[in-house]
């Protein structure tokens, strides 16, 4: 279990002098809203309709519930919690971004350890919510105290998703014995085993590389993601790290606390010289791939470096180009996109025909690449980009008792396989799909969930867990990708790759270092910045 004493103590009581005042209007508002539990919902790529029809099954199971629901869907609303919670009317949350530590150090989400630890037997169940998230990473991090104050909400990558009609179509499958093929005698890919997803795809950088030409030949467009924002690629190329590294050497990531090679030598990491850890081996590897990746024009479509190409451009782009003279076979996204561009795939119904359709067309999520020279970890580590999307209640509602069974509800299988069901996202949990269920879900987000509940996948959650980083949490954010290159700072490779076409791997490695070690001595004995 994972000690945060000393933060909840220093900011416990500002915490309460901020809300003191404030607890005596509650979070439901006024008179009127006395009888409706409101719910934040953070209204990006999963939408409301697995929360409308979660909430009919919860009515359905608890006739004796009689308050209204209401769903307050936003985009930017939740974005500073902090500062927001204390007189927003909402009771449950379902949102992105959150800033753990500090909300409960601050006492403005309610404790549900009640509700976490009993068993769910209400519901045909004899296990309890923490049962079903099992041990590791996540459990040590919701845990503050032996309490819980929130639960994770989901799974998600960054990563290639390829279209795999367009790969049997145009052959883009490594085939045993060398060569190409689209179905038959495919190799057997990183699992090692034949008729499995992975069958053909690239196991190492060199295959990748030598399938973008592949493509570049056959005059596609290898790759294409999103320009506004450069996070989709920052997180991708973590992911990269993490599956390098591996599951255990990442937790020293999160704990500062451990040994990792640095340099060739086995280095104890500590608070000390948490620096260190911009010279793991797997960031190095990441960053020559995203050099390689981008030193030609060729391997991706040239929209991506435009501050105005949003991740929806992306999307319909990659969707719409199945009849252009150049079509795009990947996209740099995450396992959310299918359900984003719902849309996208009916407006191109319309135009074309029912072959465009969502659920007709099939894509996967390439797995990551290894490295050529062996060193990477084995198995599988997946960094989930949906670390911090979280479930939680407000500590001030006023609706407490019907606030907490509705949070339960939400964790039981039927609620679980709902998110699934009409999300197609998984949920960080242990349960499994009817055949009716799992035959819904598309292509891909039945490989994703095949994929997340796979006992040989190991999911690495980028959050804290050390009390330091807890204090710091916007310079622990800053520590993954933040490089000093020739006097000026950067953030995310791919647009520093992409505007310096002379900036080596070597170089923006060398200034993760450089950045960080000359802003650690910032830290003082008691961890402050």
């Amino acid at each position: 279990m994972i000690k945060r004493s000393t933060r909840i103590m220093v900011t416990a009581l500002a915490g309460l002098m901020t809300l003191g005042s404030l607890a005596a209007c509650g979070a439901g508002g006024n008179e009127d809203s006395a009888n409706t539990v409101y719910i934040a919902n953070y209204y990006g790529g999963l939408g409301d309709e697995w929360l409308y029809k979660a909430i009919d099954g919860f009515k359905a199971a608890n006739p004796d519930v009689t308050m209204n629901f209401k769903i307050d869907n936003s985009k930017t609303e939740y974005k500073n919690l902090p500062a927001t919670m204390a007189t927003a009317r909402q009771d449950v949350y379902v949102v992105e971004s959150v800033p753990y530590i500090e909300l409960v150090s601050k006492d403005m989400i309610a404790d549900v350890t009640d509700v976490v630890t009993e068993k769910l037997t209400k519901y045909g169940e004899e296990v309890s919510i923490l049962d079903k998230l099992g041990e590791g990473q996540a459990k040590e991090y919701f845990n503050i105290e032996d309490k819980y104050y929130a639960m994770p909400t989901y799974l998600a990558q960054a990563g290639f998703i390829y279209d795999v009609d367009l790969f049997e179509e145009n052959e883009l499958y490594m085939k045993e014995g060398g060569g190409w093929t689209a179905t038959e005698n495919r190799t057997v890919g990183q699992d090692g085993e034949a008729n499995t997803q992975d069958d053909g795809l690239p196991v190492t950088y060199d295959d990748f590389f030598a399938l973008l030409k592949r493509m570049r030949d056959y005059s596609l467009i290898p790759l294409t993601w999103m320009g506004l924002d450069q996070s989709y690629s920052n997180t991708f190329l973590y992911n990269m790290v993490a599956d390098y590294e591996g599951y255990d050497n990442m937790l020293v990531q999160s704990t500062l606390s451990g040994t990792l090679n640095i340099d060739g030598v086995d280095t104890p990491i500590d608070n000390s010289n948490g620096y260190l850890l911009q010279k793991v081996k797997g960031k190095e590897y990441a960053l020559q791939f995203a050099r390689e990746l981008l030193s030609n024009n060729a391997n991706y479509l040239g929209s991506v470096g435009d501050v105005t190409y949003t991740h929806r451009s992306a999307q319909l782009d990659f969707l719409a180009s199945r009849t252009d003279e150049k079509r795009i076979a990947m996209l740099l996204d995450g396992d959310w996109w299918e359900t984003e561009a719902r849309s996208d795939f009916d407006d191109l119904v319309v135009e074309n025909d029912e072959t465009w359709a969502y659920g007709t067309r099939r894509f996967a999520m390439m797995p990551i690449p290894k490295a050529n020279d062996g060193s990477s970890a084995s198995g599988r580590t997946a960094l989930n980009s949906g670390s911090s999307t979280m479930i939680f209640i407000n500590a001030n509602t006023t609706k407490m008792e019907v606030a907490k069974r509705f949070f339960q509800y939400l964790h039981t299988e039927e609620a679980l396989r709902i998110f699934t069901q009409y999300t197609g996202v998984t949920r960080p949990y242990d349960y499994d799909l009817t055949p009716e269920q799992r035959a819904e879900l598309t292509y891909f987000q039945q490989s994703r969930f095949d994929f997340y509940q796979d006992n040989d996948t190991k999911i690495y959650y980028s959050i804290s867990l050390n009390d330091m980083m807890d204090q710091n949490n916007t310079y622990y954010k800053s520590m993954v990708w933040s490089s000093d290159v020739n006097g000026t700072s950067y953030s995310y490779p791919f647009t520093a790759f992409l505007l310096h076409k002379d900036m080596t791997a070597k170089q923006y490695f060398d200034g993760l270092y450089d950045y960080h070690y000359t802003r650690w001595s910032r830290f003082d004995a008691q961890g402050w910045w």
